[in-house]
């Protein structure tokens, strides 16, 4: 069997992007993927809303930054709280969907900057059902640096 070169008529499409652009209606052509998702719209970071050390509840599971898990560290149960914007993938739409919910992160410095580069340390708001003591402030500047726990904490 030989085979033979076909010769296309002048107006026939001869590239996947000729076929493409004569094509109104993409839905008629073979192989188009409605679910590929789109991609996720960058979020600028939250700076108007407050951070707060809060502690670890049944709810709270994924820090937002290392996306680890917060109910691991039997040490500590302590998280940073910040209410901030986001996109979620609504699947059955396949869009991505504002929204502003509270973010929880590791009581660490990589966790909250990778998020938030200019958060600062000294605004985070105490939201704890205890009295701070002299050991948790020593534990929280070694956790996010010497410039938290200046002069406005309760402590013992």
């Amino acid at each position: 069997m030989t085979s033979k070169a076909m010769k296309l008529p002048q107006d026939h499409p001869v590239t996947l992007g000729d076929a493409l652009a004569s094509v109104t209606d993409l839905s008629t052509v073979t192989g188009a993927n409605k679910s590929i998702v789109p991609a996720k719209p960058q979020v600028r970071p939250t700076e108007d809303t407050p951070f707060e050390l809060i502690e670890v509840s049944v709810r709270i599971r994924t820090c937002a930054g290392c996306r680890g898990d917060l109910t691991s560290d039997n040490d500590n149960k302590w998280c940073l709280r910040h209410k901030e914007n986001d996109f979620v993938l609504i699947q059955s739409q396949n869009y991505w969907k504002k929204t502003f919910d509270n973010k929880h992160y590791h009581v660490e410095k990589q966790c909250v900057v990778s998020r938030n580069p200019n958060f600062r340390y000294k605004d985070v708001r105490m939201k704890l059902k205890h009295t701070v003591t002299g050991g948790h402030i020593t534990y929280l500047r070694e956790k996010l640096g010497n410039e938290f726990c200046q002069s406005r904490m309760p402590y013992k």
